[in-house]
């Protein structure tokens, strides 16, 4: 998110069953878990479009199953209501801006500034190329560059990049102290905030 000049925040793309758009891992004395928002059986239609499933209190429950592992974390007591407040407020209709206001309230903890823009909200392209798509979005915000997550190797089609550069980010996967045992790695930020607070700024550069 800091390495960017202006994050797109991608509510456009396809919703994918079993990925990261309504869930995320937290570490217990069990090992890693999976936190998620029920949402309604979506099927082939656009994260913006996904709804949540209110029938369940799923607020409630993800800010309990969080007191319970984090409770003893060094800056869980620093940040555990706005989180649980953000959470918790009436409810929340589409995952989309659940998803960005979670965005949004990770960027302020850590006092990132980077411009946020939703994809929806730009000009909509032409192409249904996935990597034509991200190079319509980045110019559209007048970016010459677009910094892919290193998952983008797996399914960037790097020869249509002529018009703009293609750059990959390599994030360290830097240790830090974790309650529950030997450091386990790719868990949800709040894992680095609740142990780390302030310093999760500088492992994640």
């Amino acid at each position: 998110m800091q390495q960017a000049d202006i994050l797109i925040l991608y509510d456009t793309a396809q919703y994918s069953k079993n990925e990261y758009h309504n869930r995320n891992r937290i570490k217990t004395p069990r090992g890693p878990s999976w936190l998620t928002v029920p949402v309604r059986s979506p099927r082939m239609m656009p994260s913006l479009s996904v709804k949540i499933d209110n029938t369940r209190d799923w607020g409630r429950r993800v800010s309990l199953t969080l007191e319970a592992n984090y409770a003893k974390a060094p800056w869980f007591r620093d940040y555990e209501t706005e989180i649980e407040r953000l959470l918790r407020q009436s409810r929340w209709e589409r995952l989309a801006d659940l998803n960005i206001r979670l965005v949004s309230l990770v960027a302020n903890i850590l006092d990132i500034n980077t411009e946020m823009v939703r994809a929806s909200s730009l000009p909509k392209g032409d192409s249904r190329d996935p990597s034509e798509k991200l190079i319509e979005m980045t110019q559209a915000v007048g970016g010459d560059t677009y910094l892919s997550g290193p998952g983008g190797h797996d399914y960037l089609d790097r020869s249509k990049f002529d018009r703009i550069a293609l750059r990959f980010s390599s994030p360290a996967e830097t240790a830090y102290p974790q309650l529950w045992g030997p450091f386990e790695p790719n868990l949800s930020v709040v894992d680095a905030i609740f142990n780390c607070g302030v310093e999760t700024k500088t492992l994640l550069a």
